[in-house]
């Protein structure tokens, strides 16, 4: 009997042990996968096409507007870049040209052309709750530094009520200041916007977001060449090209960088 219970026993522990050792390993696995370069951002894989400022709509271009996000949105569009501005009484508003001296209360109280409804960032909120499918993309339309700033933590207290709202913010950053106070404030996707650089600065450029992890670099189109889109792909980065509103253009950008996957910023008028 002791004999039994003395193999039960060492066949108890023999299988404890292996179970360790199994654990011991996923979790060695998991040390390794999360140390090793990241994949491309999941709204990267999943959308290859941006609606620029929220995209067109009734043939109107630029217009942040809510029209413009929920008619992009049935066309299938899930990712939307928004130009962020700040008004006199220090509210940010969605809009690409500068409002007048207006406050939040007025600008919501003055329909865009054609009737369209302009957005507060706290209406942009509200949007991300109610779509949990789509992503928010800021293009920050005020000067360097702590106007930058003021405006990420403006809208990262919007964002704070939706649980997953942040997470599906993606943030662009123009310099390596933006970058260190979005990952600061807790930002993780973030896109590095290169229309500010001299041509020079470029590759160092995607040579800063390599060493950083930033795996989103984007550039107007006359900026773009292969060089540059080799260089990012090495590199496990990803390349954004704006803006392209055609698809004859488009299929000259796909097949002019063949081999590099690269991504597409739209108005959204003709896709």
């Amino acid at each position: 009997m002791g004999l039994r219970n003395t193999k039960l026993s060492a066949f108890v522990w023999a299988t404890v042990l292996v179970f360790a050792l199994a654990l011991a390993c996923a979790v060695a696995v998991v040390v390794v996968v999360r140390a090793a370069p990241l994949a491309p951002y999941a709204w990267a894989q999943r959308n290859r096409l941006v609606a620029h400022a929220m995209g067109g709509v009734d043939g109107q271009v630029y217009t942040n507007s809510l029209e413009a996000w929920e008619s992009n949105y049935r066309r299938g569009y899930r990712v939307f870049e928004v130009d962020l501005r700040v008004l006199s009484d220090a509210s940010v508003v969605c809009s690409h040209a500068q409002p007048s001296q207006a406050t939040a209360g007025e600008f919501k109280a003055s329909p865009l052309a054609g009737g369209l409804t302009p957005l507060t960032v706290n209406d942009l909120a509200g949007l991300m709750a109610r779509y949990p499918d789509a992503w928010v993309m800021t293009d920050i339309k005020v000067g360097r530094g702590a106007p930058r700033d003021s405006v990420l933590r403006t809208l990262r207290s919007a964002f704070s009520g939706t649980a997953t709202s942040r997470s599906r913010t993606i943030v662009q950053v123009y310099e390596e200041a933006d970058w260190r106070y979005a990952r600061k404030l807790g930002f993780e996707n973030i896109v590095y916007s290169l229309y500010h650089q001299k041509t020079e600065d470029l590759a160092p450029s995607i040579e800063f977001a390599a060493k950083n992890n930033i795996r989103f670099v984007a550039m107007p189109k006359e900026m773009v060449t292969k060089d540059l889109v080799r260089q990012a792909r090495l590199n496990r980065i990803w390349v954004g090209v704006y803006t392209i509103n055609g698809d004859l253009e488009r299929s000259e950008y796909e097949k002019l960088y063949v081999d590099y996957t690269t991504f597409k910023f739209a108005v959204g008028t003709t896709f």
